[in-house]
């Protein structure tokens, strides 16, 4: 939590709404780059405002630029992240949501031409799914659910597929995975040894590591997110 205190320009606004449940319009955050704004949907949005920045959930470094994949923007936040830590960092966003998409476009705006946002699914094959929308936006989901507020069809890429796409970009990738529990089924179908240009996976998980096949080193980080770091074959 002390993180808290720099990090967001407005600390005593950030302790009253955790203490109320409930979240501003918008808040400042201090980074690497300087001050950005998000745009909050809900106070789910501040939760993960909070992971993302201050509990560093997704720790990257600022020294050097990325191109991050973001599978599961949702409105933003941890693309935002991403883009903060060096100004030559570029994403791209999957979001199939279409209540989240506002946000993430509202949010990447300052990033102009380094932000790609694709309001798509990612799934083990390419057409058409149904997505479960949860109420808040935060818990969306191909996976059928009796909770789900809404569903949507949406339009989905095949996982490799877009990892394929990607094989041209001139930073090293860091892919982040954040899809409500088909996780496992996306990475069980990569052969990442035929993606060296991905230096990196971050997926929500605590068992996607043993499926992959690629060396790496692994680290747990905060209980629920494998950090992949994958290893020089050299």
């Amino acid at each position: 939590m002390y993180r808290a205190l720099w990090v967001f320009t407005n600390p005593l606004l950030f302790f009253w709404c955790v203490l109320r449940h409930s979240a501003p319009e918008r808040v400042r955050l201090r980074t690497p780059t300087g001050t950005v704004t998000l745009h909050l949907r809900n106070f789910e949005s501040l939760k993960t405002a909070f992971s993302v920045f201050c509990r560093l959930d997704y720790p990257c470094e600022s020294g050097r630029p990325f191109a991050y994949l973001d599978v599961g923007a949702n409105v933003g936040i941890s693309a935002v992240y991403f883009l903060s830590r060096n100004a030559r960092s570029t994403v791209h966003c999957y979001e199939p949501d279409v209540s989240n998409l506002g946000y993430l476009r509202d949010n990447l705006v300052p990033f102009g031409a380094r932000v790609c946002i694709h309001p798509r699914a990612i799934g083990v094959s390419a057409g058409i799914v149904t997505l479960y929308c949860s109420e808040d936006g935060k818990y969306s989901s191909t996976l059928a659910s009796e909770d789900s507020a809404a569903l949507q069809r949406v339009e989905c890429d095949k996982f490799d597929d877009v990892l394929v796409a990607l094989s041209g970009a001139v930073l090293p990738v860091i892919v982040k995975l954040d899809v409500e529990g088909i996780e496992r089924d996306l990475i069980s179908q990569v052969d990442f040894a035929a993606h060296p240009f991905v230096a990196r996976l971050l997926c929500e998980s605590t068992d996607c590591g043993a499926l992959v096949r690629r060396r790496h080193e692994r680290i747990l980080r905060n209980g629920y997110v494998e950090d992949l770091c994958f290893l020089s074959t050299s």
